[in-house]
């Protein structure tokens, strides 16, 4: 069988495929066609953007992209491809000895598109079949060939059937982008980093261009691990992700050890990428959550990745529904814009999310004016804020599908964060001012003695315990101690 090897004419001399997180191919462009990158965009596809550029854009890509997962140029694509040995001849036709030689390592995988070729739907073997071609290449030639190291490979290749097409591309580094250095395990709950910074992104923090931007503040007050406030804290600092990941030497990516490799042109990107770190952030970041371990492990990877400093971490864990700005910053009306984005739990893998969604809608009404953006996959939790959002985006990752949504929050005289399509939520909401009344009315109404506190609903009793600035979780009996321990259920004075 013939196959057909097709040369496109380049802008800029190369091809290069970044993928991402499905969801954040927009955002992933706008990366790429920043002048930090400069690539000149072909196409958005799914999960991932096509692009052209020379070396240094390449290099300038896996330096300074927050969103990308991989970084590939293409080295070969062919047409009339059908079988395993159209494979293995497409193989034998690359030209590998300009890029690598037999003391080096290489690895392979195969992604599948549609109506892939039946005998071609078994990646792992298609996968062997390249790999193959290469080795033979090497020892009909040398009589030695490069090994395979599946992990941390001198060239990782990729091959991505689609149809019947075939297209080979070598990855310029081994590893995901996802991992900039400062984290030395993943939490099992954890987000990954390039998807932190995306959401970061889709919610447009990003105060570049912002005259006010030391009057600006981002608060993430469920952090877990801290993945979102440490890449706000990066993104703050113009701290590019590539200088974390490949500060040692041992950490220099994959390409720059293939036999084309242009170190100058590396050094230029990495020389531009320091000159644009600044000494302070652009707006101030603070991390909370209610989980000391949590907060641990946030001050371990922030100190890891050199910007510990430059973050606000609150000292105890503290819950949201108790959080204010005001404890930790100087009065709230200094910052003129307040962003909060966060990643709640929501039943994947984590308990308690139900409990954390009320604590985060208390937590959102004590600081109007704020733009609000929250990572869900479960809309049984995000109905309990009772906000109507402004805007969503669905996003994927992990093979679990999520959505990152956002709101704003008007002032209390305002009904504009009622969801008027969950008429069970203004039922309720006029249910709780129902037993607020109820409960009014019974203090007017009492002489002496105890105020008959087990006749009062869950709610008129959080109503008085917050009256008096006292905490308002527990059970309903844990609220009527509460309340009896501060002598508040018999004297008609204490509301």
């Amino acid at each position: 069988m013939k196959w057909l090897v097709i040369i496109v004419p380049l802008a800029k001399g190369l091809r290069y495929f970044a993928s991402c997180a499905k969801g954040l191919e927009k955002i992933l462009a706008e990366e790429i066609n920043n002048p930090k990158i400069g690539g000149q965009i072909i196409e958005v596809s799914s999960r991932g953007v096509i692009f052209e550029g020379d070396q240094k854009e390449g290099y300038a890509a896996i330096m300074e992209s927050r969103v990308a997962t991989r970084i590939s140029e293409e080295i070969g694509f062919f047409s009339n491809v059908h079988n395993r040995e159209d494979v293995y001849a497409a193989g034998r036709s690359i030209n590998w000895k300009k890029m690598l030689q037999c003391d080096m390592t290489v690895s392979v995988d195969t992604q599948l598109g549609r109506e892939v070729p039946s005998g071609l739907r078994h990646s792992h073997f298609s996968s062997l079949t390249l790999k193959n071609a290469l080795v033979d290449s090497f020892r009909e030639r040398l009589g030695a060939r490069p090994d395979v190291d599946a992990r941390d490979a001198d060239v990782p290749l990729s091959l991505y059937l689609h149809r019947n097409q075939a297209t080979i591309f070598r990855s310029l580094t081994s590893s995901s982008l996802h991992k900039r250095g400062y984290r030395r395990a993943m939490h099992a709950a954890s987000l990954r980093e390039n998807v932190a910074a995306g959401c970061l992104a889709l919610a447009q923090v990003n105060y570049e261009k912002n005259n006010n931007v030391t009057k600006s503040i981002l608060i993430d007050p469920m952090c877990g691990s801290g993945t979102i406030p440490i890449e706000a804290t990066l993104i703050a600092l113009h701290l590019a992700p590539g200088l974390l990941r490949y500060e040692t030497e041992k950490n220099y990516p994959s390409c720059l050890t293939w036999l084309d490799a242009d170190l100058n042109a590396w050094k230029q990107v990495v020389d531009a990428a320091r000159a644009r770190v600044k000494s302070e952030p652009d707006f101030t970041i603070i991390a909370s959550d209610n989980n000391p371990a949590a907060l641990a492990l946030t001050r371990r990877d922030a100190k890891a990745a050199g910007i510990y400093r430059h973050m606000h971490i609150v000292p105890e864990p503290i819950d949201a529904a108790d959080y204010n700005l005001d404890q930790f910053l100087p009065p709230s009306d200094a910052y003129q814009n307040v962003a909060v984005v966060s990643n709640p739990p929501w039943g994947q893998r984590l308990h308690g999310a139900h409990e954390s969604w009320t604590s985060m809608a208390t937590f959102l009404r004590r600081h109007p004016g704020a733009s609000v953006s929250l990572l869900c996959g479960n809309t049984a939790y995000s109905r309990q804020l009772r906000l109507r959002k402004s805007a969503s985006h669905s996003l994927s990752s992990g093979g679990t599908d999520f959505k990152l949504l956002h709101y704003q929050i008007f002032s209390p005289a305002s009904n504009a964060n009622i969801d008027l399509k969950h008429t069970s939520s203004v039922l309720q909401t006029k249910r709780r001012e129902s037993n607020m009344h109820q409960y009014e009315d019974q203090e007017r109404s009492k002489e002496s003695g105890d105020v008959q506190l087990e006749r009062l609903t869950v709610v008129a009793l959080k109503a008085h315990l917050r009256r008096h600035g006292l905490k308002v979780s527990g059970r309903k009996q844990d609220l009527i101690d509460r309340l009896r321990e501060y002598n508040l259920a018999t004297s008609p004075s204490s509301v």
